[in-house]
């Protein structure tokens, strides 16, 4: 008992042309709309896949050189742009089509292992080829290699239907499934493996639950119910539930008819007929297989053995009458032409496989050129690459070089900055101890004499009111009040200028080195130091102070993406004053708090019996107390 879509192949391949001339004249006039109207590309390729098919359906067969003139317009379009990519596929299947239905089995296996092919440029697998394969197999009825290829392909054939829920896979791929599983199946029914048809049967319901889920015709709809009905019918066959079959038989006709009006279904005539005769002769029921021989008998010849089919189910009819040696003469007219098919069958494999021996040395000169081309172009790439780390490691080298000279400038700058602070330092606490001098010399010293001139003259004048240059010691009196008062006042002025200017000083210094640091004004700075906060610091201190707020700003430019930086020195009480240096930068608190810098910052800081906390949240803060004594 054959496949359902063994029949379909045959019976297309017999009707006749309904007009030779309408091919060529049918792309022409498809070409011409293209270019005239300005179809869009996916809808001219979709309408001459269309038009192929229905060519196919009047049983018209081309020859591939012809075809791929038609095809021409097609093939330069699906092959110029990568989201034409599943067109391609149907250019080489409509080629396999072609040779398919009309029995060019060498030329069938050519185009296939092209879609084959394909497939594998676009990440899938394809299973036109162990389809095709299994077609040969089955004509000259090598059930061994039937199944052999179906093996293989068995672990592919299992993820199909989680392939297609995912839609990881082409909707084309899971129908060309049904061509490997309808032979196999009848593979299967021959050698009476029911387990075997219940897997098959299994898998096949699952396949075709997805492909449901998809947009698909009448064709493929009807194909599928068929294939359904098909796996019931052999494991009812093999599990000999004769009554279950001739429910699947009427079951079948019920499906014909509903699909009459929407798809072209002649070809099941004959798989129908010659199922009824197996089924007949199985039950035993001579009357009915009769009818249906005759019925076979008088359907077109669809295949070159349809004649020996006739004669072999004749000679079961006689043996089952007692007839046997009308039965024994029917047979050997079956096993002549039978014989017959298959030496034309073998010279035709003969020719394949010398097609097939051709094209595996083709390949394997193309696959020995592309190997030496893939050598050329990996010495090339080496040579290239080794090129560009030399070129690299020179850049390096300079870089690097250059690195280092900056580092060791920023190094230096860094020390004349510290050395610059000192001397200025030292140079501000000489003018700051003169102007100390002088305003307590001008206090104690000039203001002491001009108080007690001033007093004198009050004196004078409060002792002799009568005396005639009265006038003359008051107008003396303003003067030497007025130049005390702005002695006193000076005095007091330069004592306090160099105290501020000690607060000044500072700041600058403060602000000069986060410029340094922060030049570019995508930085937010804010510097806030409490005015009269470092006038008991000694000198020494306030060095070591700003070589710590260089010390971490630095850290600030080597561990942090930092937009925000504020920095901010107040006295905590009279005995100790804080130092805060904070930012919003990215950090790893880890390295951060266990790297050079800040272990720097908190030895100059023991230094000064300071003590250093760190706050990691929203930042990172360095908060420092240092005693004033």
């Amino acid at each position: 008992m054959r496949a359902l879509s063994l029949f379909f192949l045959l019976n297309i391949s017999v009707l006749s042309a309904q007009n030779k001339d309408s091919a060529p004249n049918s792309y022409k006039k498809m070409h011409t709309e293209y270019v005239r109207e300005k179809t869009h590309d996916t809808v001219y390729m979709r309408k001459v896949k269309e038009l192929s098919t229905d060519i196919l359906f009047q049983g018209l067969y081309i020859k591939p050189n012809e075809l791929r003139e038609y095809l021409k317009t097609y093939e330069k379009i699906a092959f110029s742009n990568k989201e034409y990519e599943k067109y391609r596929i149907d250019y080489y299947r409509m080629f396999l089509s072609n040779a398919a239905l009309f029995q060019k089995r060498g030329e069938a296996m050519y185009f296939a292992e092209k879609v084959t092919r394909e497939y594998a440029l676009q990440n899938q697998h394809s299973l036109s080829e162990s389809a095709h394969k299994i077609k040969i197999f089955v004509t000259s009825a090598n059930i061994e290699k039937v199944i052999e290829t179906y093996n293989k392909e068995k672990k592919f054939l299992k993820r199909i239907p989680y392939l297609l829920s995912k839609d990881s896979i082409n909707s084309n791929i899971a129908i060309d499934a049904f061509h490997i599983l309808s032979p196999v199946s009848a593979s299967y029914n021959q050698l009476g493996d029911s387990k075997n048809l219940s897997e098959i049967y299994n898998l096949s319901v699952k396949i075709i639950n997805e492909l449901k889920k998809k947009n698909l015709d009448s064709n493929d709809l009807f194909s599928m119910d068929l294939h359904l009905l098909e796996q019931k019918f052999f494991i009812s066959f093999v599990n000999k539930d004769y009554k279950r079959c001739s429910t699947i038989l009427n079951e079948i006709e019920k499906l014909k008819n509903n699909y009459k009006s929407k798809t072209d279904i002649t070809w099941l005539e004959h798989a129908l007929t010659e199922w009824k005769i197996d089924f007949y002769l199985k039950a035993n029921k001579v009357d009915s297989a009769q009818y249906y021989i005759k019925k076979y008998n008088d359907l077109p010849q669809i295949s070159q053995d349809i004649k020996e089919r006739i004669l072999s189910y004749s000679a079961q009819v006689n043996f089952i009458k007692g007839n046997y040696k009308e039965a024994y003469l029917q047979l050997q007219k079956a096993n002549v032409i039978g014989d017959s098919i298959k030496t034309n069958l073998t010279g035709e494999l003969d020719d394949l496989l010398y097609s097939y021996t051709k094209a595996e040395d083709t390949q394997n000169a193309l696959v020995l050129a592309e190997k030496t081309k893939s050598n050329q172009r990996l010495l090339f790439i080496c040579i290239s690459i080794a090129f560009v780390i030399v070129i690299f490691s020179i850049i390096w080298f300079r870089v690097r070089r250059n690195r280092i000279i900056q580092n060791k400038i920023a190094s230096l700058n860094n020390i004349a900055n510290i050395q610059i602070a000192t001397m200025e330092e030292m140079t501000f606490q000489a003018v700051k101890q003169e102007q100390i001098r002088l305003g307590e010399d001008l206090h104690n010293s000039t203001a002491s004499s001009l108080s007690a001139i001033k007093y004198q003259i009050e004196s004078l004048l409060m002792e002799n009111d009568s005396i005639d240059y009265k006038p003359q010691l008051t107008t003396i009196l303003k003067y030497v009040t007025d130049v005390y008062k702005h002695t006193r006042s000076k005095s007091h002025e330069w004592y306090s200028l160099s105290e501020n200017k000690a607060e000044v000083l500072f700041y600058q210094q403060v602000y000069t080195n986060l410029e340094m640091f922060f030049p570019s004004n995508h930085y937010n700075k804010k510097v806030e130091i409490d005015q009269n906060v470092l006038e008991d610091i000694s000198s020494a201190k306030k060095i070591e102070l700003l070589k710590v707020i260089q010390e971490a700003l630095s850290n600030i430019i080597k561990h942090s993406k930092a937009r925000t930086i504020s920095l901010m020195i107040f006295r905590e009480n009279d005995n100790s004053f804080a130092l805060i240096i904070k930012n919003d930068g990215k950090f790893n608190t880890q390295k951060e708090s266990n790297g050079l810098g800040i272990k720097s910052i908190i030895s100059r800081i023991s230094t000064m019996k300071g003590n250093v906390k760190i706050n990691t949240q929203d930042g990172f803060e360095i908060y420092i107390n240092i005693p004033i004594n």
